[in-house]
């Protein structure tokens, strides 16, 4: 098989491409040291991935969700929250003395719903909602990608071509 755009026939699968250039990476660091106020100590790592600019072309499909935003299992959840903490604020804020003074109940029907509604909330918008058609597409394009060649001369992607009829 010769590439379809130089004619070569130095080529290489895109997935191999990609994984011989793609490193990833992953570091941890501490120290300890001596203060006036007396000992201290830190830790830090960072991770990373460094892809070349020839793998970044390589780069397998990725699945990416396309399902409607009102549909997202993570919507419901903040409602829910939220409306816990609307109520919680309506009976522990304007409720009977012993109520309304109860510094379990202010965090149990006010702050814990609504801290919760927000991270729901923030899932939400993050979240891609992917759906079975997503999924079936993902499927698809991965199947057409195990079967890519890139050219080593000229960088072209391309595949077999199968004649019509064989």
């Amino acid at each position: 098989m010769n590439c379809p755009d130089c004619g070569s026939d130095q080529w290489k699968m895109a997935s191999v491409v990609y994984d011989e250039g793609t490193t990833n990476t992953s570091s941890m660091a501490g120290g300890v040291g001596v203060g006036g106020d007396g000992p201290i100590g830190g830790v830090g790592g960072a991770k990373g991935t460094h892809t070349t600019g020839i793998a970044e072309k390589a780069k397998p499909p990725e699945l990416k969700g396309t399902g409607s935003f009102l549909s997202h299992p993570l919507m419901f959840a903040t409602g829910f929250f939220i409306v816990i903490a609307v109520i919680g604020n309506y009976f522990v804020g304007s409720g009977s003395e012993s109520f309304s003074h109860s510094p379990f109940l202010t965090i149990f029907f006010k702050v814990i719903p609504f801290a919760l509604g927000v991270f729901c909330m923030l899932g939400w918008f993050f979240t891609p909602n992917i759906t079975e058609a997503d999924q079936e597409r993902y499927k698809t394009e991965l199947g057409k990608y195990k079967k890519t060649k890139m050219c080593m001369r000229c960088g072209k992607l391309f595949r077999d071509q199968v004649a019509a009829g064989h």
